[in-house]
């Protein structure tokens, strides 16, 4: 199982990483997505208890996913949309969160047989 996740996410879209309770990921231009990976830096320990995760699509800001916690890695997956622009805002932590790791993926539906 190892392997076929990193067969499917060793090539991100765009990525970065941050501090603070929103970070923006902007991609070169529009292009279809259908995951985010998202990684905590946990040696600061796991702060983020929900966040949200926005896309830029068609002139406006719409929700793609609602979650709880980070930790280590979260992949989240949603319908398939074209947006030039992510982002994730932290509605709470435990402290400053830091994010190492905010990815965009698109990945074949083909790839889930």
């Amino acid at each position: 199982m190892g392997d076929e996740i990193k067969r499917r996410f060793s090539n991100p879209l765009a990525s970065t990483n941050g501090k603070g309770n929103r970070l923006e990921l902007r991609l070169k231009e529009p292009m279809e997505v259908n995951h985010v990976i998202l990684r905590e830096d946990i040696t600061k320990g796991e702060r983020i208890r929900n966040y949200q995760i926005e896309a830029y699509s068609g002139g406006r800001w719409v929700t793609l996913a609602n979650g709880e916690s980070i930790g280590n890695k979260r992949i989240e997956k949603f319908d398939t949309i074209k947006l030039s622009r992510l982002r994730i805002k932290i509605i709470d932590s435990d402290g400053l969160a830091q994010i190492k790791d905010f990815s965009a993926y698109f990945v074949a539906e083909k790839d889930f047989k």
